[in-house]
This record gives C-alpha cells, structure tokens and sequence, in this order.
C-alpha cells in the first residue's frame, strides 16, 4: 500500500495547481501540499505537512491524517499506482498520480 500511496497526487479534472506528495521515512508517512511554479519543474510548500498513518479495518483502510493544528480520518476508498479516491465525511475526491 505504501508504494502505491507514495508519490505526487493532484485532484482529478481540476484547474489546481495543488500537488499532495505522500512519502514515508522511517516507517512514518507523510503528506507535504504544495503548488507547481511557473517553471513546472519546481514546487513551492504552501502547507506544513501531517503525518499520515495508514489503519486497517474490517471494511479496507483509512487514512489518519495529524498536523500541529488539525486531525482527521479519511476512508480509502480505492487505490492503485496512478488513482485514488478518498472520503472525508460525506464528500470523495477523486486523485490521479502526477507523472512529474
């Protein structure tokens, strides 16, 4: 799950220029929101990150997402190596892997 999970994520069919990178060091994962420049090959940090654990459950598996501010829990609803779709509360995005 962390390989598929790992890497630069972007909401399918929208005009943002919001990148979610997911990594994991050490076991621990990690999400850092950024947007691309003007140049595209570079990315600005525009959130510090929350640290990301992944919980399994008997339906399949959440995200858990603890920042310095804020938590929550999102339900993976579905995930491969370029798609994701995650539920938060009533409301599921849609995510495609960003090629980079």
């Amino acid at each position: 799950m962390k390989s598929y999970l790992n890497g630069k994520w972007k909401i399918k069919n929208s005009d943002s220029k919001t990148i979610y990178h997911y990594w994991f060091e050490k076991g621990q994962g990690n999400l850092t929101e950024m947007e691309r420049t003007e140049n595209e090959n570079e990315y600005l940090i525009i959130d510090d990150h929350p640290f990301v654990d992944i919980i399994k459950y008997d339906e399949g598996f959440k995200l858990k997402f603890t920042s310095l501010y804020n938590n929550w829990t999102s339900e993976l609803k579905y995930l491969n190596s370029n798609r994701m779709i995650l539920a938060t509360g009533n409301k599921e995005v849609e995510y495609i892997k960003d090629p980079e």
